[in-house]
């Protein structure tokens, strides 16, 4: 009987939970719906109080420069990004072999040059004869990963490019409409 009452008594606990959970997801649709409504009748409380058609077109003009302006820093924030890579990874490749070349000089106790170009002809056989391999000639296999790393880093860019074009013809429509205005 009393394992009977424990479950009549989880049972309705749960159910009150569920509840409590309906209700508040219930308050939040109705705010929901009550935000969107007010901003309705602001936007068209704001078209009723006197603002004519010529200066809303201007504020939206200024709006829509400054949304540019936004977008192209952005696009040039992205563009120092990928020349900073660039530069890091020619900086770490400059230092791996500066390490390898002290590596051999520590293990080997070698003091002529001539030692060391062979060193470096090593390392630089082995990149071509990679490239060799995989895309014919060197150019192409360089090539070929600079614009992977491109396109790995332009993902974002792609986006701005997109928003930039979509506001500039957003901004010669808008432009229009205050000539037509004009006339």
């Amino acid at each position: 009987m009393k394992n009977q009452s424990k479950k009549q008594l989880k049972k309705k606990k749960r159910n009150h939970f569920y509840f409590i959970i309906i209700i508040v997801l219930i308050i939040i649709l109705l705010g929901w719906f009550w935000k969107s409504e007010l901003e309705d009748k602001e936007i068209s409380s704001e078209n009723d109080i006197g603002i004519s058609e010529k200066e809303r077109l201007l504020i939206e003009l200024n709006t829509i420069n400054e949304k540019i302006n936004i977008y192209y820093k952005k696009e040039a924030y992205l563009i120092r990004e990928k020349d900073l890579f660039f530069l890091y990874a020619r900086l770490l490749l400059g230092v791996f072999i500066l390490g390898l070349n002290y590596l051999y000089f520590v293990i080997y106790k070698t003091y002529t040059i001539n030692d060391f170009l062979s060193v470096n002809q090593i390392i630089l056989f082995s990149y071509s004869f990679l490239a060799f391999l995989t895309y014919g000639t060197l150019d192409n296999f360089s090539n070929n990963i600079k614009s992977k790393v491109i396109y790995f880093l332009h993902k974002n860019d792609m986006y701005f490019k997109l928003e930039i074009t979509n506001l500039n013809a957003r901004k010669e429509l808008i432009t229009k409409q205050l000539l037509d205005l004009t006339d």
